[in-house]
């Protein structure tokens, strides 16, 4: 008997040692195509197969998907596996939809003409209303800020205390799902709702509800500028004490002389690497990019270089306004080339793949922190908003040099303060910043789906607020 038990494990542990490791299966494979086979990779959801990109986005679906939707499906039902599939099959649909007029969209004109146009007007409005808070202009000084502004762009968005109105984002939704479904999609309500819920709630409220705060802008823009450069260490140069009558030592001399040699080869040698990769852009961008012909596509840099000069509010200071009209003259001579390396920077740069995957990645650890929908953001408290604006007019006084920062900024420190919290202020109010969400939403709703527009006949605005199953 013993001989028999010990062949019996022998054998036992070789058939489990020949067995295949099991491979860990993904939460979107194992919710949204539970039919497929263990081993087989799920299809692609954008008709451009990038592994990297379709992951994250269906990462992205799945926990939206079990945030949101399984909880209370759960509770009608635990045995259907089908529901969820077929919403995936139809947001599969939209997407792949929406990548096909994004190709087909005029993206140069959004970026570079409508987008720095929004912003400037935003600034431009801003600024006029907090110039008129507290006088006639302002009902005798009774009518806030947000009031102000808000007549000066009154949106059906957007209402009189800063608040957007979901209905607006709920039709916007429902008119891009009707461009996208085929018509037996459209009819099927229930998906339809449940895909209109999860894009005008969990995405777009979610967004806006974190960009219209200022403190969350102010973060972003830190996070963007980085931890400010250390100070890279300075050759010291020892000085010898020695009285009037006492010779300058050779010592000292040779160190100075030496000291003067290399810096000034520092110098060239930076000068030739930057000539030598400026040189490597320019033959880049005029071999990849042909000459434009479009009118509507010309002219790209112009509209950006108004913003950046009302930003930094430049012509209201003479050394600055001198710049601005250099400028601007240098732009005109060099339109042609910057059209073509704005075009260039817009699609090798900002819309490529590895940029859309971090997007995607980034939005996935915000929205789902851990794995679920996270809380609602918390303000932080006053003092805490105080420091992280305070952190970020001190890095951005760092950014430029000295000489740069007295011409683009003010000739003194003061000055220079004063600028970098004019830059801030208008991006300080979250009902102000509602009213440019919401204009930057309209103006890429109509880049991707101009039919939408009012000239073209779309269905009005109504405040009837459809059914929120959610």
């Amino acid at each position: 008997m013993q001989p028999g038990r010990s062949y019996r494990s022998t054998d036992a542990r070789s058939n489990a040692s020949a067995l295949p490791p099991k491979v860990p299966v993904s939460l979107a494979k194992r919710l949204l195509f539970p039919q497929l086979p263990n081993g087989s990779e799920i299809p692609s959801l954008l008709a451009t197969d990038e592994h990297e990109l379709n992951t994250e986005l269906y990462d992205f679906l799945a926990l939206a998907l079990r945030g949101y939707v399984l909880p209370w499906w759960s509770k009608i039902t635990k045995y259907d596996k089908e529901f969820l599939p077929e919403i995936t099959r139809i947001i599969a649909l939209v997407l792949r939809s929406v990548e096909a007029r994004v190709a087909l969209a005029d993206l140069p004109t959004l970026f570079f003409k409508e987008v720095p146009a929004i912003v400037t007007q935003h600034y431009t409005d801003y600024r006029n209303a907090a110039a008129k808070v507290g006088t006639s202009y302002a009902m005798g000084g009774e009518s806030t800020l947000p009031h102000i502004f808000h007549q000066m762009q009154p949106h059906m968005a957007v209402s009189p205390d800063g608040q957007w109105k979901e209905t607006y984002l709920r039709q916007a939704v429902d008119h891009v799902l009707k461009s996208c479904l085929p018509s037996q999609d459209w009819n099927a309500e229930t998906e339809r709702t449940i895909v209109r819920e999860i894009i005008a709630k969990v995405v777009l409220g979610a967004v806006f509800s974190k960009l219209k705060q200022p403190w969350f802008i102010q973060k972003m823009m830190l996070d963007l500028l980085g931890p400010p450069a250390s100070a890279s260490p300075k050759l010291s140069v020892p000085v010898a004490r020695h009285s009037s009558d006492k010779p300058i030592s050779f010592r000292y001399v040779a160190i100075l002389f030496l000291s003067a040699i290399q810096a000034i080869s520092s110098f060239c040698l930076a000068a030739i690497a930057f000539s030598q990769r400026t040189l490597h852009i320019v033959r880049t961008i005029n071999a990849s990019m042909p000459l434009i012909n479009d009118p509507h596509r010309a002219d790209l840099a112009q509209p950006v270089v108004d913003m950046i000069a009302t930003i930094l509010s430049m012509p209201i200071r003479s050394a600055a306004s001198s710049l601005l009209s250099l400028t601007q003259l240098c732009v005109g001579f060099s339109r042609p080339f910057l059209d073509r390396a704005l075009l260039y920077f817009l699609y090798n740069n900002a819309l490529c793949t590895p940029r859309l995957t971090h997007i995607a990645a980034l939005s996935k650890k915000t929205l789902f922190p851990n794995g679920y929908p996270g809380p609602p953001p918390i303000d932080p408290t006053p003092e805490e908003q105080i420091i992280l604006r305070e952190r970020l007019e001190t890095r951005l006084l760092t950014m430029l040099p000295r000489l740069p920062a007295s011409v683009i900024l003010g000739p003194d420190s003061a000055a220079q303060r004063r600028t970098i919290s004019d830059i801030l202020d208008p991006l300080s109010s979250p009902e102000c910043n509602v009213h440019l969400l919401i204009l930057l939403f309209d103006a890429i709703l109509l880049c991707i789906f101009p039919e939408l527009g009012v000239l073209s006949g779309a269905p009005n605005y109504t405040e009837e607020d459809p059914e929120d199953p959610l």
